[in-house]
């Protein structure tokens, strides 16, 4: 088997992945980046962009083209929680420094303003940057076994199509892949809390609600449609106002049927007009964790994780509170990485996740 050397190797080509990836041959850090996906995010996923994040990619140079692609902070202010989208409008919250009392702290707190840019069109940018860098990215190539001794890492991967095996070896790791990180799981960190708390669909559509939402555009919608076995529904705003990835979750988070015919019952409930026409691009379940990392190994640490995550809160501007080796899987916030002073020497290290954290 052949081993090919490199400074860091980056495993994960979320957001934060690929941000690590472009700033790394920005600075001219020989890295690899490997990712056992094909391509970037083919999903809206997180979307909630937080300053700090914002602050990073106008370091790598991309804070311009993130803006023209993004829904800006003055769009994403009013978060409304509604019987329905043509329904009544139970209450409504300023929200991302929307409101008069709060727009001053995200103003003095970053040069940058925040922004809703869903997964699948950030990463395409931030690739685009870290290839005009020189980054070098292997999609289609998988983490099989991770492993160091007192001066390497050794990362054992797989090319996906064609099944060709080799060795990384490598002066640093960083894993940016994702909850379910297999650098996390290879390298020994100790995970508590809990999983499969319950279930939830998401759903990317196409569906015109200008009309009900242009005069209180917000990130955010959220539906509780009364006498319905659906709790309640978070309708993220992918393009305004016509495009939305909405996630259903039912009561006690109970597993349902999760048909196109009886999602498109629910959607047809929560727009609340029989009139608006809408498209399903893609129906997506998933699972709700919550789980931390315990302890570090002896020989691992952290941070960083895939969309993952908040700004560090200057003024409470964020709300992620972050724990050694921690995933962080709220569905949202960006994709910065977080600096965590480590407890013993390691070359081993993970991103706290985020759905968008993500980002949101």
């Amino acid at each position: 088997m052949s081993t090919i050397n490199t400074d860091v190797l980056v495993v994960g080509a979320g957001p934060a992945g690929l941000t690590a990836s472009a700033l790394l041959a920005k600075l001219k850090v020989p890295s690899i980046t490997v990712t056992k996906y094909d391509g970037t995010a083919d999903s809206p996923r997180a979307h909630i962009t937080n300053q700090r994040t914002v602050e990073v990619l106008r370091d790598l140079g991309v804070e311009e083209a993130v803006m023209s692609k993004a829904m800006p902070q003055d769009k994403m202010a009013t978060q409304v929680f509604a019987t329905s989208f043509s329904g009544m409008e139970l209450s409504r919250l300023s929200t991302w420094g929307g409101g008069v009392e709060r727009r001053s702290d995200y103003e003095q707190g970053s040069p940058c303003a925040m922004c809703n840019i869903p997964q699948h069109v950030l990463e395409p940018i931030i690739l685009d940057a870290a290839k005009a860098n020189g980054a070098e990215i292997r999609f289609g190539t998988e983490l099989i076994e991770i492993s160091q001794d007192s001066d390497w890492a050794y990362a054992k991967v797989r090319e996906r199509h064609g099944d060709k095996e080799y060795t990384i070896q490598a002066k640093y790791v960083l894993g940016a892949d994702g909850a379910r990180s297999t650098v996390g799981s290879k390298a020994g960190f100790d995970y508590e809390g809990e999983v499969a708390l319950g279930d939830a669909i998401s759903v990317w559509l196409k569906a015109d609600l200008t009309k009900y939402t242009k005069h209180r555009s917000g990130a955010l919608t959220y539906i509780c449609p009364p006498g319905s076995d659906i709790w309640l529904s978070c309708w993220p705003c992918v393009n305004a106002w016509d495009e939305w990835n909405p996630f259903f979750l039912r009561y006690a988070r109970a597993r349902g049927d999760a048909s196109e015919e009886t999602l498109k019952k629910h959607i047809a409930e929560a727009i609340g007009d029989p009139s608006i026409k809408f498209e399903i691009k893609k129906i997506t379940r998933w699972q709700v964790n919550h789980m931390v990392a315990s302890a570090l190994p002896e020989r691992s640490t952290v941070p960083g994780g895939r969309r993952g995550s908040s700004s560090p809160a200057r003024k409470r501007l964020g709300k992620q509170h972050l724990h050694p080796g921690t995933p962080i899987t709220s569905s949202g916030s960006s994709h910065s990485s977080f600096r965590v002073k480590p407890t013993t020497h390691s070359l081993i290290h993970t991103i706290p996740n985020g759905s968008r954290s993500g980002v949101r």
